[in-house]
């Protein structure tokens, strides 16, 4: 039996690995641009103008179309992209080859259980806020009796039902942290998944919670460092251009920022999710 990596270990390795199969995670990484390439047609074809009461035929299509990205390509996309990122990272570290074909259909094949695992894990989230619920009863109480004391008690429970609410919610994002992987890596399904995650995260909330925190603090804040410097210049390029009026500066302006963001989490997911996997791979380990 094995103990976890450290958190300095998770960040070494997973920049490691990153850098090492940079081009491989990459190719699947960049179909997020598709992403970012839909919203830039979107925002070409959609209103600038919250003032617009009336909408031509391109505009009512490119609305449609704001739609169908937001609401079906991109959690799909997105959910197929962590799948192909995961198993294209458990092959290198487990040095095997997958082809993409293969990489492809296994990737396809998941999206579906990963969909019933994300909204199991949405549900029992979601869940967390009936610690609200008698703060939000002595609301009603105080504002049907018009009582002041009542207002105090629905303050309080509120304040404590929110507290509730946040920390519950918290930890069960860190006891179900390993489930999507489960699914990919262990063929686990549904509330499987779960079990199996409560398994490996269970005795040990703390030492997972900072292993799966800092890492992504460290990432995200260097992501979010660099994502400021490219808008300030972006704004700086886009706002300067002689003769160009504002609202088609900020049309473009809102063009770019989509795809610097889309750019960038090209390079965050892998490293993120190598991170991921390499916490998942070491708390698997320890307990096998």
């Amino acid at each position: 039996m094995t103990t976890m990596l450290s958190v300095g270990q998770i960040i070494d390795k997973s920049w490691h690995h990153f850098t090492k199969h940079l081009g491989a995670l990459l190719a699947i990484s960049a179909w997020y641009l598709l992403i970012a390439i839909l919203n830039i047609i979107v925002a070409w074809i959609t209103p600038i103008s919250p003032d617009v009461v009336t909408y031509t035929s391109l505009e009512r299509i490119g609305i449609i179309l704001s739609i169908f990205v937001n609401f079906i390509v991109t959690p799909i996309l997105s959910v197929w992209v962590y799948n192909a990122l995961i198993l294209k990272i458990h092959a290198q570290e487990s040095e095997q080859e997958i082809d993409a074909r293969t990489l492809k259909k296994k990737s396809w094949r998941a999206i579906w259980p990963q969909i019933v695992v994300g909204i199991l894990i949405g549900l029992a989230v979601l869940a967390t806020i009936l610690f609200l619920a008698p703060g939000f009863l002595f609301s009603l109480l105080g504002s049907a009796l018009n009582s002041t004391g009542f207002a105090a008690i629905s303050f309080a429970l509120l304040l404590l039902g929110a507290i509730g609410t946040g920390l519950s919610a918290i930890y069960l994002v860190v006891r179900y942290q390993f489930a999507p992987i489960a699914v990919l890596l262990q063929n686990k399904r549904g509330k499987h998944a779960l079990s199996e995650s409560k398994r490996m995260v269970k005795g040990r909330f703390w030492p997972v919670f900072w292993r799966v925190v800092l890492p992504k603090a460290l990432f995200l804040f260097v992501f979010f460092a660099v994502q400021i410097l490219f808008l300030l210049l972006l704004q700086f390029i886009v706002y300067n251009i002689a003769g160009l009026n504002l609202l088609l500066a900020a049309s473009i302006f809102s063009i770019g920022s989509t795809f610097i963001f889309f750019v960038l989490m090209v390079f965050l997911q892998p490293i993120i999710l190598s991170a991921d996997y390499l916490l998942y791979k070491s708390a698997f380990n320890s307990l096998n």
